[in-house]
């Protein structure tokens, strides 16, 4: 099993830039609280004694984090229990139906903040590697705010001695007044959104703007999400699900865009299409 050090430096590697580490303050959180309460849903009953799925998991997870490190361990296991109990309250306020939906909104905009940090990484999430980082995430975000604190200055010495320290990624694409000024009209009228007297020219344009297969295939996850809340909204009692459709149609759209298409959705330029 690799140790603490090894594992924060490997995750640590992928979350430099500072604005991805402020967008996974909120976004693992956000993430971690949406399982949970997805998992509280269940209940497991062993003779006189009933636990939920995300009690359980809760317990491996710490028990996992107290053996990596034990000041961080006993934070996480602190943290974890909290979650349960605010997931159990809520679980015991709402319908099922609508527990999974809270959870499922949760979900989808805390990956959304994920990969819009990702973006300014430039690099791709870690998990993408090593499915082993989805477990390392909550435990490094606690670490950096360990590190805000100034606690634990000899693990962030260890990481950074070995990624380097954090900073503030320039954007890749940008390019400086005086290349702009140089460049051609042709090219220099690129970024200009332009006009469609119709949909039939705008269409063309908006195949243009969906080229890499990722973000095609997120766009196709996104609107099969929503016809199924649709769906689900007209034939069953939960009218509400008709409220998630805009997180989800437009919640994985945006992160095929901004971080694997690399430009802006279409709908920011052209709402009326």
């Amino acid at each position: 099993m690799k140790t603490l050090e090894e594992n924060l430096t490997q995750y640590a590697a992928y979350h430099r830039d500072r604005r991805n580490i402020a967008t996974h303050f909120i976004g693992v959180p956000m993430i971690v609280f949406a399982v949970v309460l997805a998992l509280a849903t269940v209940s497991i009953t062993a003779g006189p004694v009933a636990v939920t799925l995300a009690a359980l998991v809760c317990i491996a997870a710490a028990a996992y984090y107290l053996r990596l490190d034990l000041r961080l361990g006993i934070t996480m296991a602190v943290i974890l229990f909290l979650l349960c109990a605010a997931a159990s309250e809520v679980t015991a306020r709402l319908p099922t139906g609508t527990v999974l939906g809270v959870a499922a909104a949760v979900f989808i905009a805390g990956w959304a903040l994920q990969f819009l940090g990702h973006k300014w990484e430039g690099m791709k999430p870690a998990f993408i590697d090593d499915l082993m980082q989805l477990v390392i995430g909550p435990l490094f975000v606690l670490a950096e705010f360990f590190f805000l604190l100034g606690a634990r200055p000899e693990l962030r010495r260890h990481i950074e001695e070995r990624v380097g320290a954090t900073l503030i990624r320039e954007n890749r694409g940008q390019t400086t007044v005086s290349e702009r000024e140089s460049a051609p009209a042709a090219s220099g009228n690129r970024g200009l959104s332009p006009v469609f007297a119709s949909f039939a020219q705008f269409y063309p344009f908006y195949l243009s703007e969906h080229r890499n297969p990722t973000c095609r295939k997120l766009h196709f996850v996104g609107s099969s999400l929503v016809l199924g809340l649709l769906l689900a909204a007209l034939v069953t009692p939960y009218w509400w699900l008709a409220l998630l459709m805009p997180i989800a149609g437009y919640g994985f759209a945006w992160v095929g865009h901004f971080a694997f298409e690399k430009n802006r959705p279409a709908t920011f330029k052209h709402p009326g299409y």
